[in-house]
C-alpha cells in the first residue's frame, strides 16, 4: 500500500468516528490527539459570534482580540505546566504553553498573539500589555482576512475566554496589524 493510500485510508476512518467533545472537535488517531472538524449528521452547529467586519477592512490587515500582558500569559501556564518542566521553560516556553492551554480551555484553537498598533491618544493600554510605544499585544480571536474571519469562535467559547482573562464586561476590538503599511 502506498504511503498515500495509506494517508486516505486513515483519513476515511477517521472520518467515521464520532465526536466525543463537539465544542473542542478532537478526535483519537493512532498518532495521538489531533485536532479535526469532523460532520456529525444531525447535529447542529452552534453558530459563529455576531461580528461586522470593521469599515475599512479591505485596506489592510485587522486582528479582532484583547489586549493581554506577556508576564500574565506565563503565570497562566506555570499554573498547569508538569512541574518538572518549570524548572527548563524559558520565557518562550511559557508563553506558548500558556497559549495552548488558553486553547485548549476556552475551545478557541485560532486564538494566537500579533502586534498592533493603537493610538494612545484615542486609548488607554496598560503598561504590560505594550510591546513599545504606539504597539500593542494582541489576543487575536480571528483576522479580517476571509480565511480567518470565517473560523471565528463560537459565543460560548468567546464568553470561556473572557472570563479566563478576568475581562467578563469587556469586548474584544479590531486591531490594525503593525506590519502591514
Amino acid at each position: 500500500m502506498s504511503m498515500l493510500q495509506n494517508e486516505a485510508l486513515h483519513q476515511s476512518k477517521l472520518q467515521k468516528q464520532e465526536v466525543s467533545n463537539p465544542d473542542a472537535n478532537q478526535t483519537a488517531s493512532s498518532q495521538g490527539i489531533t485536532t479535526r472538524r469532523v460532520k456529525t449528521t444531525g447535529a447542529t452547529r452552534p453558530p459563529r459570534i455576531t461580528l461586522p467586519l470593521p469599515a475599512n477592512s479591505h485596506l489592510r490587515l485587522q486582528f479582532y482580540g484583547f489586549p493581554f500582558s506577556r508576564i500574565w500569559l506565563m503565570d497562566y501556564a506555570r499554573k498547569y505546566a508538569p512541574p518538572e518542566k518549570l524548572p527548563r521553560a524559558d520565557e518562550v516556553d511559557l508563553v506558548f504553553f500558556g497559549l495552548r492551554c488558553l486553547r485548549a480551555f476556552s475551545g478557541i484553537i485560532c486564538l494566537g498573539i500579533e502586534e498592533a498598533r493603537y493610538d494612545p491618544r484615542k486609548i488607554s493600554i496598560p503598561e504590560d500589555c505594550l510591546c513599545e510605544p504606539g504597539v500593542v499585544r494582541v489576543l487575536c480571536l480571528c483576522a479580517n482576512d476571509w480565511e480567518s474571519y470565517s473560523r471565528r469562535p463560537i459565543q460560548a467559547s468567546l464568553d470561556r475566554l473572557k472570563k479566563i482573562l478576568g475581562k467578563e464586561e469587556e469586548s474584544p476590538r479590531w486591531w490594525e496589524d503593525v506590519h502591514d503599511p
